[in-house]
């Protein structure tokens, strides 16, 4: 709980109210519409269809589409998924 009230106290949950959008490449519901958003706050309720996600920095700005440098090693991927990856250290 500590975590959720950090995150909304620093503006970083976004919630999409209602159904994403469906991507027009893939038909699958995964593009958030601007106009639905708002920023998260401690006291918002969510509602069934409600999506909820977490700004988080990636490098020197949030949402950077670079890709992140190469490891100096290779790490085993067991399974990799669109949500997790179990890796083999």
């Amino acid at each position: 709980l500590g975590h959720a009230l950090k995150a909304c106290r620093k503006g970083s949950i976004l919630i999409h109210r209602g159904p994403l959008s469906a991507d027009k490449t893939t038909g699958k519901e995964s593009v958030f519409e601007p106009s639905k958003c708002f920023r998260g706050r401690v006291s918002d309720r969510i509602f069934p269809r409600d999506v909820v996600a977490e700004q988080v920095e990636m490098g020197a700005c949030l949402y950077n589409a670079e890709q992140p440098p190469l490891l100096p090693f290779e790490i085993p991927v067991v399974f990799e998924d669109d949500h997790f990856a179990i890796v083999n250290k």
